[in-house]
Protein backbone atom coordinates (compact mmCIF):
# COMPACT_ATOMS: atom_id res chain seq x y z
CA UNK A 1 0.00 0.00 0.00
CA UNK A 2 3.35 2.14 -0.38
CA UNK A 3 3.16 2.92 -3.57
CA UNK A 4 -0.58 4.74 -3.77
CA UNK A 5 -0.29 8.44 -5.41
CA UNK A 6 0.02 11.35 -2.61
CA UNK A 7 -3.53 12.42 -3.10
CA UNK A 8 -5.26 9.28 -2.43
CA UNK A 9 -6.47 9.88 1.47
CA UNK A 10 -8.52 6.37 2.03
CA UNK A 11 -7.97 3.05 0.85
CA UNK A 12 -11.08 0.03 1.27
CA UNK A 13 -9.57 -3.04 2.59
CA UNK A 14 -10.29 -6.76 3.13
CA UNK A 15 -10.36 -6.32 7.21
CA UNK A 16 -9.34 -10.07 7.18
CA UNK A 17 -5.97 -9.85 4.77
CA UNK A 18 -5.11 -5.85 4.92
CA UNK A 19 -5.52 -6.34 0.89
CA UNK A 20 -6.77 -3.17 -0.59
CA UNK A 21 -9.80 -3.23 -3.06
CA UNK A 22 -10.17 0.62 -3.76
CA UNK A 23 -8.38 3.77 -3.04
CA UNK A 24 -10.18 7.32 -3.24
CA UNK A 25 -9.00 10.68 -2.85
CA UNK A 26 -12.17 11.95 -1.64
CA UNK A 27 -14.74 10.19 1.57
CA UNK A 28 -18.04 12.67 1.44
CA UNK A 29 -20.16 12.55 4.37
CA UNK A 30 -17.71 10.01 6.19
CA UNK A 31 -17.92 11.22 9.13
CA UNK A 32 -21.65 12.33 9.51
CA UNK A 33 -23.72 9.70 10.85
CA UNK A 34 -27.27 9.00 9.17
CA UNK A 35 -28.99 7.25 11.94
CA UNK A 36 -27.32 4.92 14.74
CA UNK A 37 -24.18 4.72 13.14
CA UNK A 38 -25.12 4.19 9.76
CA UNK A 39 -23.87 6.77 7.08
CA UNK A 40 -24.06 7.01 3.23
CA UNK A 41 -20.53 7.80 1.75
CA UNK A 42 -19.38 8.85 -1.89
CA UNK A 43 -15.98 8.26 -2.49
CA UNK A 44 -14.81 10.24 -5.66
CA UNK A 45 -11.12 10.37 -7.07
CA UNK A 46 -10.85 6.61 -7.46
CA UNK A 47 -8.91 3.97 -8.44
CA UNK A 48 -9.43 0.55 -8.50
CA UNK A 49 -6.50 -2.13 -7.35
CA UNK A 50 -7.20 -3.91 -10.46
CA UNK A 51 -5.03 -4.70 -13.59
CA UNK A 52 -7.68 -3.61 -15.47
CA UNK A 53 -9.17 -0.50 -13.48
CA UNK A 54 -12.76 -2.15 -12.69
CA UNK A 55 -14.28 -2.80 -9.37
CA UNK A 56 -13.47 -6.47 -8.21
CA UNK A 57 -15.29 -8.80 -6.07
CA UNK A 58 -16.40 -7.10 -2.54
CA UNK A 59 -14.62 -8.44 0.46
CA UNK A 60 -16.79 -10.42 3.31
CA UNK A 61 -15.53 -7.80 5.97
CA UNK A 62 -14.66 -4.12 5.13
CA UNK A 63 -12.20 -1.90 6.72
CA UNK A 64 -11.53 1.87 5.60
CA UNK A 65 -7.43 2.85 5.81
CA UNK A 66 -6.39 6.61 6.20
CA UNK A 67 -3.45 7.46 4.03
CA UNK A 68 -0.80 9.61 5.40
CA UNK A 69 0.83 12.09 1.93
CA UNK A 70 3.11 8.94 1.52
CA UNK A 71 0.57 6.41 0.95
CA UNK A 72 1.41 4.91 4.51
CA UNK A 73 -1.57 3.41 6.70
CA UNK A 74 -1.86 5.58 9.56
CA UNK A 75 -5.46 4.26 11.16
CA UNK A 76 -8.18 1.67 10.09
CA UNK A 77 -11.94 1.60 10.87
CA UNK A 78 -13.49 -1.65 10.51
CA UNK A 79 -17.02 -0.83 8.87
CA UNK A 80 -20.29 -3.40 9.23
CA UNK A 81 -23.36 -3.65 6.85
CA UNK A 82 -21.12 -2.29 4.10
CA UNK A 83 -23.17 -2.48 0.54
CA UNK A 84 -22.56 -0.25 -2.49
CA UNK A 85 -25.59 1.04 -4.22
CA UNK A 86 -26.09 0.67 -8.23
CA UNK A 87 -22.50 -0.74 -8.46
CA UNK A 88 -21.40 -3.28 -11.06
CA UNK A 89 -18.86 -4.60 -13.22
CA UNK A 90 -18.99 -1.30 -15.33
CA UNK A 91 -17.56 1.13 -12.30
CA UNK A 92 -14.74 1.62 -13.55
CA UNK A 93 -11.68 4.01 -12.31
CA UNK A 94 -12.25 7.83 -13.20
CA UNK A 95 -12.00 11.44 -11.94
CA UNK A 96 -15.46 12.49 -12.38
CA UNK A 97 -16.92 9.17 -10.89
CA UNK A 98 -18.23 9.17 -7.19
CA UNK A 99 -18.58 5.79 -5.67
CA UNK A 100 -21.88 5.64 -3.31
CA UNK A 101 -21.81 3.15 -0.51
CA UNK A 102 -23.05 2.50 2.82
CA UNK A 103 -22.08 0.66 6.07
CA UNK A 104 -22.36 1.16 9.73
CA UNK A 105 -19.37 2.51 11.78
CA UNK A 106 -19.93 4.44 15.29
CA UNK A 107 -16.94 5.28 16.07
CA UNK A 108 -16.09 7.72 13.01
CA UNK A 109 -16.95 10.38 15.10
CA UNK A 110 -17.97 14.58 13.94
CA UNK A 111 -14.94 16.59 14.72
CA UNK A 112 -12.44 13.65 13.89
CA UNK A 113 -12.12 14.94 10.23
CA UNK A 114 -9.37 17.73 11.04
CA UNK A 115 -7.66 15.80 13.53
CA UNK A 116 -6.76 12.78 11.00
CA UNK A 117 -5.62 15.83 8.43
CA UNK A 118 -3.17 17.10 11.49
CA UNK A 119 -1.62 13.26 11.55
CA UNK A 120 -1.91 12.99 7.98
CA UNK A 121 -0.14 16.11 7.70
CA UNK A 122 2.44 15.58 10.10
CA UNK A 123 1.37 18.42 12.52
CA UNK A 124 0.40 16.09 15.47
CA UNK A 125 3.88 16.76 16.69
CA UNK A 126 3.82 18.32 20.02
CA UNK A 127 1.82 17.46 23.37
CA UNK A 128 -1.40 19.92 24.20
CA UNK A 129 -3.36 20.23 21.19
CA UNK A 130 -6.00 19.07 22.61
CA UNK A 131 -6.31 21.81 25.17
CA UNK A 132 -9.57 23.94 25.19
CA UNK A 133 -11.01 21.71 23.33
CA UNK A 134 -14.60 20.56 24.56
CA UNK A 135 -15.75 17.35 25.88
CA UNK A 136 -17.12 16.07 22.16
CA UNK A 137 -14.08 17.29 20.55
CA UNK A 138 -12.10 15.30 23.15
CA UNK A 139 -13.91 12.31 22.40
CA UNK A 140 -13.16 12.69 18.97
CA UNK A 141 -9.30 13.18 19.45
CA UNK A 142 -9.72 10.07 21.40
CA UNK A 143 -11.57 7.92 18.67
CA UNK A 144 -8.31 8.92 16.19
CA UNK A 145 -5.96 8.78 19.07
CA UNK A 146 -7.56 4.83 19.40
CA UNK A 147 -7.75 4.14 15.61
CA UNK A 148 -3.89 5.06 14.79
CA UNK A 149 -2.58 3.04 17.73
CA UNK A 150 -1.73 0.63 16.13
CA UNK A 151 0.04 2.25 13.55
CA UNK A 152 2.39 3.95 16.14
CA UNK A 153 2.63 1.25 18.92
CA UNK A 154 6.43 -0.68 18.96
CA UNK A 155 6.57 -2.17 22.35
CA UNK A 156 5.60 -1.42 26.14
CA UNK A 157 7.78 0.66 28.05
CA UNK A 158 9.57 -1.36 30.79
CA UNK A 159 7.69 -1.27 34.35
CA UNK A 160 8.46 0.93 37.10
CA UNK A 161 8.55 4.46 34.79
CA UNK A 162 6.69 7.87 35.81
CA UNK A 163 4.27 9.39 34.01
CA UNK A 164 3.57 13.31 34.08
CA UNK A 165 0.11 14.43 34.10
CA UNK A 166 -0.65 18.15 34.33
CA UNK A 167 -4.10 18.40 35.97
CA UNK A 168 -4.41 22.19 35.10
CA UNK A 169 -5.64 20.67 32.06
CA UNK A 170 -7.78 18.22 33.18
CA UNK A 171 -11.33 19.19 32.95
CA UNK A 172 -13.61 16.59 32.29
CA UNK A 173 -13.16 12.98 31.95
CA UNK A 174 -12.12 13.18 28.28
CA UNK A 175 -9.39 15.76 29.11
CA UNK A 176 -7.81 12.88 31.76
CA UNK A 177 -7.80 10.26 28.88
CA UNK A 178 -6.01 13.14 26.42
CA UNK A 179 -3.41 13.89 29.50
CA UNK A 180 -2.83 10.25 30.25
CA UNK A 181 -2.54 9.31 26.64
CA UNK A 182 0.51 11.62 25.81
CA UNK A 183 2.13 11.08 29.15
CA UNK A 184 2.46 7.69 28.05
CA UNK A 185 2.62 7.64 24.29
CA UNK A 186 3.63 10.83 23.10
CA UNK A 187 1.32 13.67 21.25
CA UNK A 188 -2.30 12.52 20.28
CA UNK A 189 -1.62 9.20 22.26
CA UNK A 190 -4.10 6.74 23.14
CA UNK A 191 -4.02 4.89 26.43
CA UNK A 192 -7.75 4.41 27.30
CA UNK A 193 -11.39 6.42 26.44
CA UNK A 194 -13.28 4.92 29.40
CA UNK A 195 -12.85 3.25 32.69
CA UNK A 196 -12.72 -0.17 31.03
CA UNK A 197 -10.58 0.88 28.21
CA UNK A 198 -8.27 2.21 30.53
CA UNK A 199 -7.97 -0.90 32.59
CA UNK A 200 -7.99 -3.12 29.56
CA UNK A 201 -4.75 -0.82 28.33
CA UNK A 202 -3.36 -1.47 31.89
CA UNK A 203 -2.84 -5.21 31.22
CA UNK A 204 -0.18 -4.61 28.29
CA UNK A 205 0.46 -3.84 24.96
CA UNK A 206 -0.92 -0.42 24.86
CA UNK A 207 2.40 1.44 25.70
CA UNK A 208 2.91 0.85 29.39
CA UNK A 209 3.88 -1.76 31.78
CA UNK A 210 2.68 -1.81 35.07
CA UNK A 211 3.09 -1.01 37.79
CA UNK A 212 4.25 2.26 37.49
CA UNK A 213 3.67 5.63 38.92
CA UNK A 214 1.49 8.72 37.46
CA UNK A 215 3.23 12.53 39.08
CA UNK A 216 -0.05 13.78 39.10
CA UNK A 217 0.45 17.45 39.38
CA UNK A 218 -2.13 20.28 40.23
CA UNK A 219 -4.02 17.42 41.72
CA UNK A 220 -6.93 18.77 43.59
CA UNK A 221 -8.00 21.30 41.40
CA UNK A 222 -8.68 18.53 38.99
CA UNK A 223 -9.52 16.12 40.64
CA UNK A 224 -12.44 18.35 41.74
CA UNK A 225 -13.49 19.67 38.45
CA UNK A 226 -13.85 15.80 37.78
CA UNK A 227 -15.91 15.23 40.40
CA UNK A 228 -18.03 18.25 39.55
CA UNK A 229 -18.41 17.64 36.00
CA UNK A 230 -21.90 17.46 35.15
CA UNK A 231 -21.06 14.12 32.58
CA UNK A 232 -19.45 12.30 35.50
CA UNK A 233 -22.15 13.48 38.00
CA UNK A 234 -24.53 11.51 35.53
CA UNK A 235 -22.60 8.49 34.51
CA UNK A 236 -20.60 8.12 38.04
CA UNK A 237 -23.00 9.91 40.37
CA UNK A 238 -19.63 12.19 41.41
CA UNK A 239 -17.72 9.18 42.23
CA UNK A 240 -15.69 8.99 38.68
CA UNK A 241 -12.58 9.93 41.02
CA UNK A 242 -13.01 6.72 43.30
CA UNK A 243 -13.57 4.38 40.65
CA UNK A 244 -10.35 6.09 38.60
CA UNK A 245 -8.35 5.23 41.78
CA UNK A 246 -9.85 2.09 41.63
CA UNK A 247 -8.91 0.35 38.35
CA UNK A 248 -5.18 2.18 38.71
CA UNK A 249 -4.62 0.80 41.94
CA UNK A 250 -5.60 -2.18 41.04
CA UNK A 251 -3.01 -2.99 38.93
CA UNK A 252 -0.46 -1.57 41.07
CA UNK A 253 -0.28 1.94 39.69
CA UNK A 254 0.94 4.21 42.33
CA UNK A 255 -0.11 8.05 42.74
CA UNK A 256 1.38 10.88 43.76
CA UNK A 257 -0.93 13.89 44.39
CA UNK A 258 0.95 16.74 44.23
Amino acid sequence: MNSVEVTERYALVDAETQIPWLYAKEAHGLFLSRENGHRKVGFSGLRFATADGKLAAIPDEVAIAFLDSGGNVIGRYDLYDFSLQEAGDHVKCDERVELQVTFYCDDLLPGAEPIWDAVRNGRLTMTGLWHGLGASEMHAWLSVALNRHPFTYTSDAPSGVVYHVDGRNIKCEQSFYCAIGESVNGPGGYFGWNLPALDDCLRGNWGATAPFTIAWHHADDSMARLSSDVDNEKNYEGRFVEYLTEVLVGHGVNIILE
